[in-house]
């Protein structure tokens, strides 16, 4: 399970981030233009509240001036969620629930109903346990929802989609023992979260991502396997039930799927990574509505390096993003994919620094994206955000 069990120390309910100037913006790392496209990635620094650790995991995008990033940050006292909010102009961090009590809380995934209803996943722990985390933002603060915790030793949610206010899926997974993961799926009626029967085919079964184009058609993904090996995981919804379906057969040890995105019921994005003796290429998969295949993406860098994809943001058929990060066997850049309905690009994009990587991504159309994740800064980890605009030519 990806968590982090440390807990920090209480934050005033908002603080305000302007824009980076000119000199900070090339602390963090410069824009860098995207010929191709005329866009361009620009590194705009949001709070790092922390002294010990400061991560972004989520990522939702409504519009140009509002967007939100989750994820947690953490003293030598431990970890407690982190919310961020972007207004157009600045990053402010906005108060949220903490209501464990072993150090261990976070958030790993966003996304919004409305600027006025926002959702965020994640855990807490308390009296040594993990437990299912949902919080709700009803337009003035952040509130806990109550939610199942099957788990007899460990619950994490990673991934939530919405389909309408009433209709809201969130995945991850739950422990009966330190050799034994369930996948875990949640839906939200309009009044309650409720737990919905997954398939566990592995001892081991994890659900990182899901997107859903209707209420009768949704996806999961993640890994099933063993504690030694492991593949890609993938559920569909039908309306009814949920059930596995095939993913393709990948050469190499192992692999799994990390994030999910749909532009339409026969056109659905899967990404994470595959091992191989020489270790992780990125790994993105396509669904065209009637089966799973791998597309190439590329791996830049040397052979011996790894490469790894940790979410997606679809928003046409010709516009598709993937974020995640390249390491060289000493440090950790981020990295940034694009598909233009034809093949799958690098982007350039910033890079802050030792051990920078992306967890995830979205966008709310091909000229407005985020990214977000963490690098290595002085003194612990800093939360990192990069915005994705395209440039006007100025004439006259």
């Amino acid at each position: 399970m990806r968590s982090l069990r440390l807990r920090a120390g209480r934050l005033p309910a908002v603080l305000a981030v302007p824009l980076l100037l000119p000199a900070a913006a090339a602390a963090i790392g410069p824009h860098v233009t995207s010929p191709a496209t005329g866009g361009h990635w620009t590194a705009v620094e949001p709070h790092s509240p922390g002294t010990v650790n400061n991560d972004l995991t989520g990522m939702a995008v409504l519009s140009v001036d509002d967007a939100w990033a989750v994820g947690t940050y953490a003293d030598e006292a431990g970890g407690q969620t982190l919310i961020e909010r972007w207004d157009g102009a600045a990053w402010s961090v906005v108060r949220s629930p903490d209501p464990g009590d072993g150090g261990g809380d976070f958030l790993s995934a966003v996304a919004a109903v409305s600027p006025s209803s926002v959702w965020a996943v994640g855990e807490y722990d308390t009296a040594g346990q993990g437990k299912t985390l949902i919080l709700h933002w009803n337009g003035t603060s952040w509130k806990q929802v109550a939610t199942p915790s099957p788990g007899s030793s460990q619950d994490e949610l990673s991934g939530i989609h919405v389909v309408s206010a009433d209709d809201i899926w969130a995945v991850g997974d739950y422990g009966d023992g330190p050799a034994a993961d369930k996948s875990l799926i949640l839906h939200w009626n309009g009044k309650t979260w409720t737990q919905v029967p997954s398939p566990d085919p592995g001892s081991r079964n994890e659900l990182y991502g899901v997107t859903a184009t209707s209420g009768a058609s949704a996806w999961a993904v993640g890994s099933s396997g063993s504690q030694t090996a492991a593949s890609p995981f993938i559920l569909h919804w039908n309306g009814a039930a949920w059930k596995q379906v095939p993913a393709p057969h990948l050469p190499g040890t192992g692999g799994e799927l990390l994030g999910v995105d749909a532009v339409s019921a026969p056109d659905v994005w899967a990404a994470g990574e595959v091992s191989d003796s020489t270790g992780e290429q990125t790994l993105v998969l396509h669904w065209n509505g009637a089966a799973w295949t791998r597309t190439p993406s590329p791996d830049p860098g040397s052979a011996d390096a790894d490469y790894s994809l940790s979410g997606l943001a679809a928003t046409s058929a010709a516009n598709v993003w993937a974020a995640g990060s390249a390491y060289n066997g000493a440090t950790y850049r981020p990295l940034i994919l694009r598909w233009n309905g034809a093949a799958w690009a690098v982007q350039a994009s910033p890079n802050p620094g030792s051990g920078s990587n992306l967890s995830a991504i979205a966008a709310s159309s091909a000229a407005n994206a985020w990214a977000v994740g963490q690098f290595g800064a002085a003194g612990g980890d800093d939360a990192f955000a990069v915005h994705y605009s395209v440039v006007v030519s100025q004439h006259g």
